[in-house]
C-alpha cells in the first residue's frame, strides 16, 4: 500500500489482504470517519513507515480467529502479535494515561500516531520503540522515560507533538534518532553524557533551554529553527560536537560557551 494511498478518503472499514501486506509513509493519513481495521486468517504485516493511521478515528481491530501471528490485547485496544510481547498498532482513544506493561519488548512504527495519549509513562528500559511511534499524538503533555539508562529514542519518536513541554529522564537516554522531537512542544532538555542526538531532533521544536552534558554530539541541523531557544548550557568537561546548521536561524540564542566544544566549528552551525 503505498505512500498517502487513501490520504483523506471517506473509508469508514477496511479489510486488509489476507497475504503479505505493506504500508508506506502516512498510507491512511486523515481519514477521519476511519474507525475499522480488519485482518485475515492469512494476513501478515511486512512493512510499516510513518504515521499510518494518524488522524484516523480508528477504535477497533479485527482479527481472524485462524491468523497465526496477531492477537488483540485483553482490552481490545492494541493489535499485538501473538506472543503478546510487541504492540503493531493501537487504537487512537488507546487512554489519556497510558503506561506501556513492561512485558512488551517492541512498540511499531507508528503504532501510537496521533493517538490520544496525555501522559506516557515507559518503564522498560529495552524497549525498542519503532519510528514514528508517537507522531502527530496532539494531546501529549507529558513523556516519563525509564529510570536508567539504555533506552533509546527512535527517528521521528515524537515529531509532531505540539503540546509536548516535559520528558522526564531524558538525562539517561544515549541514542536519540533523527528528528525524534521535532515540532514538538518541548521546553527545556538536559542531555546526557557521551550521547549521540541525530539529524534534526528538536528542528522547529519550542525548545527554550537546553544543557549537555560532556562529549554528546549532534547531527546536521539539531536544533534548527528553535526560535524560542536562548540558552544552552555547556558542560564544564567540554567535548560537545555541534553538526552543521545545528543552530541554524536561533535567533534568539544568546548564551552558549563554545570554549567546551571539541574545537571544530562546522559549516552554517550558527547561520
Amino acid at each position: 500500500i503505498g505512500e498517502q494511498a487513501f490520504y483523506a478518503t471517506g473509508l469508514g472499514s477496511i479489510t486488509l489482504p489476507d497475504s503479505d501486506v505493506a504500508f508506506g509513509d502516512y498510507s491512511f493519513y486523515k481519514n477521519e470517519k476511519l474507525t475499522t481495521v480488519k485482518l485475515g486468517a492469512n494476513t501478515q504485516i511486512t512493512q510499516i513507515d510513518g504515521s499510518v493511521f494518524e488522524e484516523t478515528a480508528l477504535n477497533e481491530f479485527v482479527v481472524d480467529p485462524l491468523n497465526q501471528s496477531y492477537a488483540l490485547s485483553a482490552d481490545g485496544k492494541l493489535l499485538e502479535n501473538k506472543a503478546g510481547s510487541a504492540i503493531i498498532f493501537a487504537v487512537t482513544n488507546v487512554g489519556e494515561d497510558y503506561t506501556i506493561a513492561a512485558k512488551y519488548t517492541f512498540v511499531g512504527a507508528s503504532a501510537f500516531a496521533g493517538s490520544n495519549v496525555v501522559t506516557l509513562t515507559i518503564t522498560n528500559k529495552d524497549l525498542v520503540l519503532g519510528e514514528y511511534a508517537f507522531s502527530g499524538a496532539k494531546k501529549l503533555t507529558t513523556v516519563n522515560l525509564p529510570a536508567q539508562e539504555g533506552f533509546k529514542i527512535s527517528a521521528h519518536a515524537f515529531s509532531g507533538t505540539s503540546a509536548l513541554t516535559t520528558v522526564n529522564n531524558l538525562d539517561k537516554v544515549k541514542e536519540v534518532g533523527d528528528y525524534a522531537f521535532e515540532q514538538s512542544g518541548i521546553t527545556n532538555a538536559v542531555i546526557a553524557d557521551n550521547a549521540s542526538y541525530g539529524e534534526g531532533v528538536f528542528f522547529r521544536s519550542k525548545l527554550a533551554q537546553a544543557t549537555i552534558g560532556k562529549n554528546a554530539t549532534f547531527g546536521l541541523g539539531a536544533f534548527q529553527s528553535c526560535l524560542n531557544l536562548v540558552t544552552v548550557n555547556m558542560p564544564a568537561e567540554g567535548g560537545v560536537h555541534f553538526g552543521s546548521s545545528c543552530f541554524a536561524y536561533d535567533t534568539a540564542l544568546a548564551n552558549i560557551d563554545l570554549t567546551k566544544t571539541d574545537e571544530y566549528i562546522e559549516d552554517c552551525t550558527f547561520m
